[in-house]
């Protein structure tokens, strides 16, 4: 599945040459199984980085703006600037 698109395809993989045996082509397809649910993890392992590194620009720019910059103590600024800068 294209992610960006959201386009579908199945794909069927034959032997038309005789290059893979019937088992090694059931093997890879066990094997992209296998793999399937590392990809998934890493994948929303990513979007979790990805959403946290969104917010913490979106909190830094909140800080950079006058009249929500205001209401902040200067230690408390001080500190949210150095925690976003570790996230980010």
């Amino acid at each position: 599945m294209d992610v960006a698109n959201g386009n579908q395809k199945q794909i069927t993989i034959t032997n038309d040459k005789g290059r893979l045996s019937p088992d090694e082509i059931n093997e890879m397809v066990a094997e992209a199984e296998r793999f399937k649910n590392e990809d998934d993890q890493v994948r929303q392992k990513v979007e979790a980085k990805n959403a946290l590194q969104s917010y913490a620009y979106n909190v830094k720019s909140s800080l950079s703006d006058v009249t929500l910059s205001e209401k902040f103590e200067s230690e408390d600024k001080a500190m949210i600037e150095q925690k976003v800068g570790e996230v980010i």
